[in-house]
């Protein structure tokens, strides 16, 4: 096939980006490319995975019901898209992922975050937007570098009041009516955005 063509006489690719067609999964010998650490393949038709060292990973839009448990085992990566699959649980094993920056996990069919994401102390950008989440884990005020949070389109009964202790915090996308807002006054003197 092509794609076992490219991983055979390509050894020095660096970047590979395959979207929007019918991948349905990617022979062993892409793995080996030694030098590879971006690779893209949103809106294909992968139902499964192998595992690799990479840095960034996008695999949105495809049809992976659950979450890879090997990707835990991928250090570098600081870039994981696995948005609009239909997952519905992440592994305990994503704390491994201590380099991870960048998280988006939206458009799944996730009811609950898992607390061990809040390990994830490099974090910076969450998004977990388009789920079915009813409740945000206390654990999320240890996500002490986090700059952006999605929690919109959920069902959050009342607002997160973790939230508040997010210091780094300068987005927040949230679009729950909630009934009543009440946060307590020393939230605010603490310097919190």
């Amino acid at each position: 096939t092509f794609l076992t063509a490219l991983s055979t006489h390509l050894q020095s690719l660096r970047i590979y980006v395959h979207l929007g067609s019918s991948l349905t999964f990617l022979p062993i010998q892409f793995f080996e490319l030694v030098n590879l650490t971006h690779l893209s393949l949103c809106e294909n038709q992968l139902t499964n995975l192998s595992d690799r060292s990479l840095q960034y990973f996008n695999i949105s839009g495809n049809k992976i019901s659950s979450f890879p448990i090997h990707l835990c085992k991928v250090w570098n990566l600081t870039y994981l898209d696995i948005s609009e699959n239909g997952m519905k649980d992440i592994p305990n094993d994503i704390s491994q992922l201590r380099n991870l920056v960048n998280l988006y996990l939206q458009n799944n069919e996730f009811k609950e975050i898992n607390k061990n994401i809040c390990n994830l102390a490099d974090l910076k950008v969450l998004d977990i937007s388009n789920n079915q989440i009813k409740a945000i884990p206390t654990q999320i005020a240890n996500l002490t570098n986090i700059i952006e949070l999605n929690l919109s389109n959920n069902q959050l009964p009342s607002f997160p009041i973790e939230i508040c202790q997010l210091t780094s915090l300068q987005k927040l996308k949230i679009s729950q009516p909630f009934e009543s807002i009440s946060l307590p006054k020393e939230q605010f003197m603490t310097g919190t955005r």
